[in-house]
């Protein structure tokens, strides 16, 4: 990653607290490591809603509600039920 100076302003009181966490040498760090949790966290959050909002509660339902998973995937493999069964006489065990 490249990094870049940038000048941004920050409380005195904030300052101090990172300094004693982190220590004067260590303040970008601590900022990077900072931001990129939080810049994270805010991306999870607009996903989350993204999901939230992508399929209302009056939408309709799915193709395959209340129908049989086996049934399902016979359907959407356009084969009938007789197609997809088999015996097991004669196999050994």
């Amino acid at each position: 990653m490249v990094a870049v100076r940038t000048h941004i302003l920050l409380p005195a009181e904030l300052l101090e607290k990172i300094d004693d966490i982190a220590g004067a040498r260590g303040r970008s760090k601590y900022v990077v490591d900072a931001l990129e949790e939080r810049v994270r966290r805010d991306r999870l959050r607009e996903a989350v809603a993204h999901i939230r909002d992508a399929d209302p509660p009056d939408a309709p339902a799915p193709a395959w509600e209340g129908m049989d998973s086996v049934e399902w995937v016979r359907q959407q493999r356009g084969h009938p039920p007789e197609v997809l069964s088999f015996s097991t006489e004669g196999v050994d065990k």
